[in-house]
Order: structure tokens, then C-alpha cells, then sequence
């Protein structure tokens, strides 16, 4: 049966050619600093640094990926800095990544200067989603960031305390001084680690880590850069059955509180479903 969420995304209305509810296959969450849902009217609800403040920004076009609104944006901020407080979900089901501790806020203007994305500190910058229901065997994470190559770890999407670890969690990270990321998976009986290499990024780059507990060994986890597929470099045996549970998803740090990347972010789109049919579909739209 279809998630009660995304049945509600399809019935809210006409699909529209160039969006990401125009394709086959509708998002469970969407995040982005582009218009990436054709209904979306906000994208970050941020505060500026001058008195604390909060708006709210949306889009400076209706056209499919228009922009921030970076006028509305630089008329609220002024000389200051301002930092995202929510980063909405475009589609309307309510899964708004949300950092109310103002240290902890990932910043997106610095001293009236637009950043173009969501820069992480690495120190303590991290969001949250709670409670993301994600009830199937599948999850696709398809994403417009940068993370460079790590000393430490580094978490850069998470669910549960632990994604490697707990039941039905899964994570996406950069491995200590390593060119690998890692896609895991935790399952009651154990976790599965697929490291896979990665160059040090200098740009945003769009990146696909599609999860798959249906199959078995290195099919369970794969991931895309700019469209094309990394051959996996190692590999934890622990097969993975069932589906994903309803947990926390962190993003930028382990429960928000470590491990926290020093990353770059515009778009996030998070899929409950499989996708694999219309992957380039997706990625096509979110480059």
C-alpha cells in the first residue's frame, strides 16, 4: 500500500512537467533552495543575526527550480549574517528539518554576502527531521552538497543514534582518513558498512546513496556521483531484511550532537520507495 503522505502529495493536485511530483514516483521529503515541488511557496525560515528575527523566504520564480529569493533574503538580513532555522519540506506532508539552538544553526549568509547553500560548520551545526515514518524496504537519498575528504568522521545523514547499529536506521558518512563514504544499514541481527571511494569534492556535487533491503550483498547499497555508479571498495556481509523504521533523521551530525560534517547543502529529496527505474529522472531535475 502507498504511504498515507504520499497519496496525499498526489491528490493535492495536477503533476507538473519539471518538478519532482511530475515524475511516476512522489518524494517522502523534500528540502531544497530551489523550487523542486510545483506547489512549494517556502524554502528556509531563517534568523539574522542583528536582533535575532526570523522569516520566512520563498522563491523568486515559479518556474520549475526557480531560485531563492535572495532579494527578499539581502532586504531582511542587510550587513548582518542569518542562519536557517527550518529548512520546509516542499511537499506539504510536514517533514521541515528544524535547529531551534541558535550555535547549532547552519548558516546561510555571512556578512550580507549569500552563501548559495547551507554551510555546516563542522563543529555543531546540525538539523533534525523527528520522526520521519519511513515504513518500506527502500530508501533514496538524492542530494546537491559537498563534504571534502575527512580526518574524523563525519555524518552527513542519519537516522537513529546509531545508522550502522540500530534497527531498521540507516547512514550516509565520510570515513576517517579515508576518500571512502559509507552507506549503512542496521538491522537487528547486525550492520552493513559498503564503503565506496570518493574524491574530495570543491563543489556542490549531486549524489545518489539508494538503500534496498529486498536484495542481498553489494546490491542492498548503492551510490551515484553526478549520475555515474561507484564500484564499491569494502563491504560488511550483514544482510538486511525488512523495512526502515520511523526514527529521527540528523542531518550534518550523529544525534546532533557529533561527528558533525563541515558540508555544503542546497537540496535533499528522501524517497520511501524504489526509485531505480526513474533515478535519472531524479537526478536530471536536482543537478
Amino acid at each position: 500500500m502507498m504511504p498515507i503522505d504520499v497519496m496525499r502529495m498526489r491528490n493535492s493536485g495536477p503533476s507538473v512537467a519539471g518538478y519532482l511530483d511530475g515524475l511516476s514516483v512522489h518524494p517522502r521529503l523534500v528540502h531544497s533552495l530551489r523550487r523542486a515541488v510545483s506547489a512549494a511557496t517556502k524554502s528556509i525560515r531563517v534568523r539574522r543575526s542583528s536582533d535575532n528575527a526570523e522569516q520566512d523566504i520563498g522563491f523568486s520564480a515559479s518556474m520549475p527550480f526557480g531560485a531563492l529569493d535572495t532579494s527578499a533574503l539581502a532586504a531582511f538580513v542587510g550587513s548582518g549574517s542569518a542562519f536557517v532555522t527550518k529548512f520546509y519540506d516542499q511537499t506539504g506532508n510536514g517533514w521541515d528539518a528544524v535547529q531551534a539552538t541558535s550555535s547549532k544553526q547552519p548558516r546561510i549568509v555571512n556578512a550580507g554576502v549569500y552563501d548559495g547553500n547551507l554551510v555546516f560548520d563542522g563543529i555543531d551545526d546540525a538539523m533534525v527531521v523527528t520522526g520521519l515514518p519511513e515504513l518500506t524496504p527502500y530508501t533514496g537519498l538524492y542530494t546537491k552538497i559537498k563534504q571534502a575528504n575527512a580526518t574524523t568522521f563525519k555524518i552527513i545523514l542519519e537516522t537513529g543514534p546509531d545508522g550502522q547499529t540500530t534497527a531498521g536506521a540507516f547512514a550516509l558518512y565520510v570515513f576517517t582518513s579515508n576518500a571512502d563514504w559509507v552507506m549503512a544499514m542496521g538491522n537487528a541481527s547486525g550492520g552493513r558498512a559498503t564503503r565506496f571511494p570518493m574524491t574530495s569534492q570543491t563543489a556542490l556535487t549531486q549524489i545518489t546513496a539508494l538503500y534496498d533491503r529486498n536484495e542481498t550483498g553489494t546490491n542492498e547499497t548503492k551510490l551515484y556521483r553526478g549520475g555515474s555508479a561507484l564500484n564499491p571498495t569494502a563491504n560488511a556481509n550483514n544482510e538486511q531484511s525488512g523495512n526502515f523504521a520511523p526514527l529521527d533523521l540528523y542531518i550534518g551530525g550523529r544525534t546532533a550532537s557529533s561527528l558533525f560534517a563541515d558540508m555544503w547543502e542546497e537540496t535533499l529529496a528522501l524517497y520511501d520507495a524504489d526509485t531505480s527505474g526513474i533515478r535519472l529522472s531524479i537526478e536530471a531535475l536536482i543537478a
